[in-house]
């Protein structure tokens, strides 16, 4: 409801930007996952609030491991071993900012990750449609960012009771891949729901993502997640293997201490 009344203020002093959506660019064989999105932001008035409608902080941990397959011709210091494996691991938190909400349902988000390595915090500006399209610049929010910010969406599940068995699935098509996303629930709780992801992306190479999510569907809120993201390339002198394990937990919202309208 705070969220409603602070959007419909903002909204009143300025009239809502139409969000424009452009294909994000696929990334690099050795990139992270980029953004399953659009790479132009939602457009925020000039006199939006600096105070966030809502603000939501989660601990986060992202672990990657690389596995290389290569052909190697010859020998000398620079030919490349036939197999490499590499781990990078590394947590902090994420802190997502609903700054406006626009009359065609589209979230104004703004995000800080912190993590340990590097120190600094990283500031990005984006949105988020009412289907869960995460729209932010490509090659800037984390994997774990990308998986956790579809459940503010605010027509995220389908509407009526969300009873175990409950299915829908999302498709996207962006130039060169189509992205299919079915979600499940296969449980229901007093506080929350479980939602069960699994995304397949095709493209030039071969995606996957598998995940359990703890969703408030009052709320709009997503409380937990573990998700594995697998993806595979194929070049000329073999392949490459991804395995990223994501993880988020909440740790603070603005709205359990919003007292009752």
């Amino acid at each position: 409801m705070l969220l409603e009344i602070a959007a419909a203020a903002m909204i009143a002093a300025a009239p809502a930007p139409a969000p424009t959506s452009t294909v994000a660019t696929p990334p690099s064989p050795a990139a992270t996952p980029a953004p399953i999105a659009s790479a132009t932001p939602v457009a925020v008035a000039p006199n939006a609030l600096t105070t966030p409608l809502r603000e939501v902080v989660y601990n986060v941990t992202s672990s990657t491991l690389f596995d290389d397959i290569n052909e190697s011709y010859g020998g000398g210091e620079t030919a490349n071993p036939p197999s490499s494996t590499d781990i990078e691991s590394r947590n902090g938190t994420v802190t997502v900012d609903v700054m406006a909400k626009f009359e065609d349902g589209v979230l104004g988000i703004r995000v800080f990750e912190h993590w340990k390595v590097p120190p600094l915090p990283q500031r990005f500006m984006g949105g988020v449609a009412p289907d869960g399209t995460v729209e932010f610049p490509p090659s800037t929010i984390d994997p774990v960012t990308i998986e956790l910010l579809p459940y503010f969406a605010t027509q995220f599940a389908p509407p009526g009771n969300l009873a175990p068995g409950t299915h829908w699935t999302v498709v996207k098509t962006y130039d060169k891949s189509v992205v299919s996303t079915d979600y499940t629930v296969t449980a229901v709780g007093a506080a929350s729901i479980t939602i069960h992801k699994l995304t397949t992306i095709k493209a030039l190479g071969s995606e996957t993502i598998d995940g359990t999510i703890a969703y408030n569907p009052s709320s709009f809120v997503p409380l937990s997640g573990k998700i594995r993201v697998k993806r595979t390339d194929i070049f000329a002198y073999g392949q490459r293997q991804q395995t990223v394990d994501l993880t988020f937990d909440r740790v603070s919202d603005t709205f359990d201490a919003a007292p009752t309208p």
